[in-house]
């Protein structure tokens, strides 16, 4: 009987103790924020796996300087040449070529994962694998397969 007394006088207390149930002494409701309109033209990324070769290799044509270092700079041509300069001194042109994991080259030695995206670079200082990471309108970023670091790339952008 005293449970039954406690538990009584506990939901009497916690009646009283409570909010307000009328209209007039309630708060007001907190307004929820209207939602922003996402941006005219959101840009464009791309998980390089979701795209075929021929696909990145049109996205990766151009001129870039590393992210890390704007005076490393690397020119991607669509006849399949690769220039990297840095302060205007130029290596040796090299080329390149992108291919899926599932398709590696025939006398790679490496492991490639089937599912990824990778660039094949060769050159005087022997053949490069990179995986693919992410492709922007603007960058891009690959895995340098030998030891995993990542390498960002930014466009570089031609003024108007």
């Amino acid at each position: 009987m005293r449970l039954a007394g406690s538990l009584v006088l506990s939901l009497a207390l916690l009646v009283a103790c409570g909010p307000a149930s009328t209209g007039k002494d309630a708060a007001p409701a907190a307004e929820t924020p209207a939602l922003m309109a996402p941006p005219a033209d959101p840009p464009s990324i791309y998980d390089a796996n979701g795209m075929t070769p021929a696909e990145i290799s049109a996205k990766l044509v151009g001129t870039f300087h590393y992210a890390d270092d704007e005076k490393s700079i690397l020119t991607i041509k669509s006849n399949g040449e690769w220039m990297e300069t840095y302060e205007g001194s130029q290596s040796p042109t090299a080329t390149w070529r992108v291919f899926a994991g599932d398709e590696p080259p025939k006398d790679a030695k490496e492991t490639f994962t089937p599912a990824s995206r990778y660039i094949e670079v060769i050159g005087e200082a022997g053949t490069f694998y990179y995986e693919l990471g992410v492709i922007a309108d603007d960058d891009f970023d690959m895995f340098y397969v030998g030891r995993g670091n990542m390498l960002r790339f930014v466009r570089v952008k031609v003024p108007a």
